[in-house]
């Protein structure tokens, strides 16, 4: 039977928490699984939550940050129904040197007190960082970034927030910013801008995560009927297939549901129930 939040979502006003266009990619997903109607709050001033580029840090994890953004909402603009969306970027958690994009989505109903959140990690990113010293090194970085499909972001330094362009999608804007700092600085420093509407790599990854959270919010509870059952967090530890040491790989996703804490564990949800030695930490280290 289906739950009567189901019921209450259909045609209700949902309030997406973005300035950088992710509306493009959550509304027509939620639109047409859901019937839930989106919105954009005007003036919803994200980056009061940190920034890709430094200029202004995060205080918190990105899930706690996507918690505060629709805590936010409901405050600010007298929402009940939000979506709140938040990403990060930098080594793989289990694979090092290799870069991921981590996003989080977080789906509240503040008038029924629920919540449903999903997280995926992905390999497909173009994220990267260089110090540049000659324009030969530009173009190179450039090609390597997928400019100009994906901007990039040039300043001065690591560090140095002054004379910072963001949203280049352009070659003559390129060039036209890059000589100017390398004749007032001697160099410059180029990254990829991972917000979303100048990213569209991160931008499909958001969109394949809304489909995520459908499935999750379409799934109901074995036991009680409620929605959003679906792994709540992961156990490490599958085993090498030489040495059965455990290694930092998930072994086991453990289901729960948040209205009637009936908890479900499943092993071996990537159907390997050991890893290659080439990554186990003892046999490779």
């Amino acid at each position: 039977m289906q739950h009567a939040l189901y019921t209450a979502w259909k045609n209700r006003e949902l309030c997406i928490v973005t300035q950088h266009q992710k509306q493009s990619v959550i509304a027509p997903v939620l639109a047409d699984a859901l019937g839930i109607v989106s919105y954009v709050p005007q003036h919803a001033d994200t980056d009061i939550f940190g920034t890709f580029s430094s200029e202004r840090m995060r205080q918190h994890d990105a899930l706690t940050t996507a918690r505060k953004k629709g805590e936010w909402a409901k405050n600010e603009f007298h929402a009940s129904l939000v979506i709140a969306s938040e990403g990060s970027f930098g080594p793989d958690p289990v694979i090092p040197y290799v870069p991921a994009n981590e996003e989080w989505l977080v789906f509240t109903d503040f008038e029924y007190d629920f919540e449903c959140v999903v997280r995926s990690i992905t390999h497909q990113t173009n994220f990267a960082a260089q110090v540049i010293h000659q324009p030969h090194e530009l173009d190179e970085f450039c090609e390597r970034v997928q400019f100009p499909s994906h901007a990039i972001i040039l300043r001065p330094d690591v560090n140095t927030y002054d004379d910072m362009i963001k949203g280049i999608h352009h070659q003559n804007e390129l060039h036209e910013h890059a000589d100017i700092l390398f004749e007032k600085f001697g160099r410059l420093y180029a990254e990829t801008d991972m917000r979303a509407m100048h990213n569209p790599t991160r931008m499909q990854h958001i969109k394949q995560l809304t489909h995520d959270l459908v499935k999750r919010l379409q799934h109901a509870c074995t036991q009680c009927g409620y929605p959003g059952y679906g792994v709540t967090h992961t156990e490490k530890g599958l085993p090498c297939s030489i040495c059965q040491m455990p290694s930092k790989y998930v072994k086991t996703h453990v289901y729960s549901c948040t209205n009637c804490a009936y908890t479900e564990r499943v092993m071996y949800p990537n159907g390997k129930e050991t890893i290659d030695p080439m990554y186990c930490m003892f046999c490779n280290p």
